[in-house]
């Protein structure tokens, strides 16, 4: 009950740093249309895809927030990994597809990590029928760069329209 009780305050906290920073980080771009679409596009397709992930049981998430209502982590889904996709993209969005491509490792690496700790020493999720960190790595890579060049077309369309 205890873990619980500490992995379900640990989700509010990280929920509040990543609002924080999803607020700061869009307060101060000059492409604020690109990154409400890259939040919100992002924050769709991970609710999508993460109920299909559960519901094939390929992951689980015991400990979340609000349980009655959602059956995936909301607080990755909704906040964190857009919050983290908004920043690659405004970090990025001068960069051709090669260095965008290595500047999203470096947004990428340092989930695997958290992870690990999070399937090893909490409830927080459990990998099921083969899913890893390989697994967790090669979506998050080929879904983020798949919005970045989704977004660079739509700027280069609406920039020839002009």
């Amino acid at each position: 009950m205890k873990r619980a009780v500490w992995e379900r305050k640990f989700l509010k906290r990280v929920w509040l740093i990543n609002i924080i920073v999803a607020v700061f980080v869009f307060a101060r771009s000059p492409h604020k249309k690109d990154l409400l679409f890259v939040y919100l596009f992002n924050a769709v397709t991970n609710i999508i895809i993460d109920n299909i992930l559960v519901t094939q049981k390929i992951l689980e998430y015991p400990t979340r927030l609000f349980p009655k209502t959602f059956r995936t982590n909301i607080v990755f889904d909704l906040v964190t990994y857009p919050t983290i996709t908004m920043l690659y993209n405004h970090v990025t969005h001068k960069d051709k597809i090669f260095v965008s491509s290595l500047k999203l490792l470096l947004f990428i690496v340092p989930i695997l990590p958290v992870e690990a700790w999070a399937v090893t020493k909490t409830q927080l999720i459990k990998w099921g029928k083969g899913w890893g960190l390989f697994e967790s790595f090669l979506t998050l890579f080929i879904k983020s760069l798949s919005l970045r060049v989704l977004v660079h077309f739509f700027k280069k369309r609406t920039a020839t329209e002009r």
